[in-house]
């Protein structure tokens, strides 16, 4: 991370100076990995990817904005996940909307999060023998949040 702070420009920079304690660094490393991953993906430089700003929305939400290369059609999404020992980032074509997330498989089963799942889900958890747990269906339903609000309106068929 030898350049960090040259791959930021100056909307990051100011998204970056409002954010305060432990949140100031989860943001600048999120935004730094965001980064290179844009830059991977897109087989391009640090001139260019200063160009790219990677900013959050109104709910929270990494977005790529400013982006040139949408000339080249490739209007791409981000979504970033992360705990204290694993990072994860999911690039995305915005035609097939994405989202990650992890979360840490406990010993004991995360009783707070009950409260996000249905009857059906604890009942299929249940008789899963232990193979699905409160965490994998929080996860499965974090990564969905993670998916632009404009697509959430999409109608989804229930699987069997």
């Amino acid at each position: 991370m030898d350049y960090i702070d040259d791959i930021f420009n100056e909307k990051e920079w100011n998204y970056l100076n409002v954010q305060n304690g432990k949140r100031t660094i989860e943001a600048k490393k999120s935004l730094y990995f965001g980064k290179k991953a844009i830059m991977e993906f897109l087989d391009i430089g640090l001139d260019e990817i200063k160009n790219v700003s990677l900013l959050k929305e109104v709910f929270g939400q990494p977005i790529i904005v400013n982006n040139p290369f949408l000339l080249m059609n490739m209007n791409i999404g981000i979504s970033i996940t992360y705990t204290d020992k694993t990072f994860g980032i999911l690039i995305f074509d915005q035609l097939h909307p994405m989202g990650i997330d992890i979360e840490i498989k406990t010993k004991t089963d995360s009783e707070f999060l009950e409260i996000y799942l249905t009857k059906s889900e604890k009942k299929k958890m249940k008789d899963s023998e232990g193979l699905l747990s409160n965490e994998i269906f929080f996860s499965a339903k974090e990564s969905l949040s993670k998916i632009p609000l404009h697509l959430k309106s999409m109608r989804f068929s229930r699987l069997k």
